[in-house]
């Protein structure tokens, strides 16, 4: 396969990815809507948004090819290592 065909393939599938995200979107907009009516609780349906936006920015990532670091707020923990590394001269 060609390295020109090999993008448009890669660009075909992260327009995919980008249409499936406005598709969610979209989804969001409309459960806003009927939240106080629907049976499925807030926190199941944020749990299933954030598993597809996981699965989309994995796909995405393998195909860039570029890693998208999440920001992680909070405090850093204690290094593992509990005894300290002796020097050595």
């Amino acid at each position: 396969m060609s390295m020109r065909r090999e993008r448009e393939i890669k660009l075909d599938m992260m327009e995919s990815i980008a249409a499936s995200q406005h598709a969610v979107a979209r989804m969001l907009s409309s459960l806003a809507d009927l939240t106080p009516h629907a049976d499925m609780s807030a926190t199941r349906l944020e749990e299933t948004i954030r598993i597809l936006s996981n699965y989309q920015g994995e796909i995405t990532q393998m195909l860039a090819g570029i890693p998208l670091r999440r920001l992680v707020y909070g405090k850093p923990t204690q290094p593992w290592l509990q005894l300290p590394v002796p020097k050595t001269k």
